[in-house]
């Protein structure tokens, strides 16, 4: 997120590489809110609230110039998160939707993608992105270009919603609190 971070206007990124000095306080982020006794109305709410840098080079090899629909998604988060068996789902329930007509489907999978793989030959509007995204900002480069984000309960429907992409959230029956 460091990229993505960067280009927010008054905010000075430091990582776990970064000493920092003269540091007045250190608060648990899920803590703030009733510290500073936040009510929903105080929220700020302008969307979208993160952006990437437009300059994209990779761009114009994955999302096709057509007036197509264009869908993102994701369906495995990371195997070794403690609830990753109530969040992933497997490929096969997308496969469907990939019979549809008039709809692009762009995976924003990222590391080893087995399963896609073994049926991207099979489908004419069904595209890998994996290689192309190292990091948030690669990502948000192919969403800017997307109509649509589908995706499990993973960082990528965080960053797609505060990028003002229309997103739709892959639950279990077991949603939390923190998502209203």
């Amino acid at each position: 997120m460091i990229r993505v971070f960067e280009l927010i206007d008054g905010i000075e990124v430091v990582t776990n590489n970064a000493i920092l000095y003269d540091v007045d306080f250190v608060v648990s982020l899920l803590s703030m809110p009733r510290i500073f006794k936040t009510t929903l109305e105080q929220i700020p709410n302008k969307i979208p609230y993160l952006k990437v840098n437009k300059k994209s080079k990779m761009l114009s090899d994955i999302v096709q110039k057509t007036k197509n629909l264009k869908v993102g998604f994701a369906y495995q988060g990371n195997r070794e998160h403690k609830n990753d068996t109530y969040r992933s789902i497997p490929l096969e329930i997308f496969k469907m939707f990939f019979t549809l007509c008039d709809i692009e489907f762009y995976s924003l999978q990222i590391g080893e993608n087995k399963d896609l793989l073994k049926i991207i030959d099979q489908y004419q509007n069904l595209f890998d992105c994996s290689k192309d995204i190292n990091d948030f900002h690669d990502s948000g480069e192919v969403l800017e270009h997307l109509d649509l984000v589908i995706t499990i309960d993973s960082a990528l429907a965080h960053f797609s919603g505060a990028m003002g992409k229309k997103t739709f959230l892959l639950l279990s029956q077991n949603s939390e609190w923190r998502w209203l």
